[in-house]
């Protein structure tokens, strides 16, 4: 078994303990708050995931904007108003953000690209 999932397998327990055996017994407040530290326990047990694929359609769209050294440049040509108007590096930025909003959405909310279609991208 490898690091990750051992880590995984953790952080999802915590959880599970959490919200099996030990919110139950809380008064209504302190439910809540430990619903919230479940899911944060969730989203870190997630973030150990294997991502590499996504991180690759990152990559590979990040590759398609040689013109920005780093992303502070595309930000703020972005911010800028320099894409704008249509044109490849438009096109290649919004790929890019893309994968980015996925690549977070994987560990966020993995539920969303379950319920939503990608073909409107």
């Amino acid at each position: 078994m490898s690091d990750r999932l051992d880590v995984y397998d953790l952080l999802m327990l915590a959880r599970e303990t959490l919200q099996n055996e030990l919110a139950p017994g809380l008064p209504a407040g302190a439910r809540f708050t430990a619903a919230l530290i479940a899911n944060a326990l969730a989203i870190a047990a997630r973030e150990t995931l294997d991502h590499s694929a996504t991180d690759l359609d990152i990559a590979d769209a990040r590759e398609e904007l040689p013109e920005f050294n780093d992303d502070r440049e595309l930000i703020a040509a972005i911010r800028s108003g320099a894409l704008d108007e249509r044109s490849p590096s438009r096109l290649a930025a919004l790929a890019y953000a893309a994968a980015l909003v996925r690549r977070q959405l994987a560990v966020t909310n993995p539920a969303y690209e379950r319920t939503h279609d990608q073909t409107t991208s």
